[in-house]
């Protein structure tokens, strides 16, 4: 299927091939473009906007390419939306800047957990070290799940109440833009969380 190819909404998409994303493209009366969006598994994307989005009434056609990885798939979504400017996304789209806010670093609070990090790097006694080094790795483990969670839920705050890009997000938080990515998958329009069975927005807007 080509992306230039008009699809009637009601045709489910191609099925999904292992590896690869696809773009596509969905249309209102006399080819208005309402949304681009991306995804692994767009037949599962079909059914999640038939049931969760507002504007799937509108919806007439829809184009669909499909690219070789998610990777290839994000950046194209993102170009296209910035030029193509779609009635119903959102994300991506062009936005006044922030106005700077201050935020307070915990510069003391990270300087204080490296040097104890470093402290125990420098145990003399191998046997000591890596008792100490063990009880930290366990102890971070169990943290590590609501501290990813955490994170996830300022990732959406922050794009919902403030409007503001992946790339941004990424910089304000300094963390890549495939961890704020992630933040989206399976996490749908009305905000909801859909599991691997079924759901995003935004894939945002948009696993989306």
């Amino acid at each position: 299927m080509s992306v230039t190819e008009m699809v009637p909404i009601n045709v489910l998409p191609a099925p999904e091939v292992s590896g690869r994303s696809a773009v596509y493209r969905i249309f209102g009366d006399g080819q208005r473009l309402l949304y681009i969006g991306s995804s692994e598994r767009p037949r599962q994307r079909w059914h999640e906007h038939s049931n969760r989005t507002a504007w799937w009434a509108e919806a007439r056609t829809y184009s669909l390419a499909w690219l070789p990885t998610r990777e290839a798939a994000y950046e194209a979504e993102e170009l296209a939306i910035a030029a193509e400017r779609p009635v119903f996304n959102q994300v991506w789209q062009p936005r006044p800047t922030p106005a700077p806010r201050p935020v307070s670093e915990p510069a003391e609070e990270v300087r204080r957990v490296s040097d104890a990090l470093k402290a125990v790097e420098d145990i003399a006694d191998e046997e000591q070290r890596v008792k100490a080094k063990s009880r930290i790795m366990a102890e971070q483990l169990a943290r590590n799940k609501a501290w990813a969670s955490e994170r996830t839920l300022l990732i959406r705050r922050l794009h919902r109440e403030e409007g503001l890009s992946y790339r941004q997000i990424a910089a304000r938080l300094e963390i890549k833009v495939g961890v704020v990515q992630d933040a989206f998958r399976n996490y749908t329009e009305s905000g909801e969380y859909a599991g691997r069975g079924g759901g995003k927005q935004a894939e945002e807007a948009s696993d989306d």
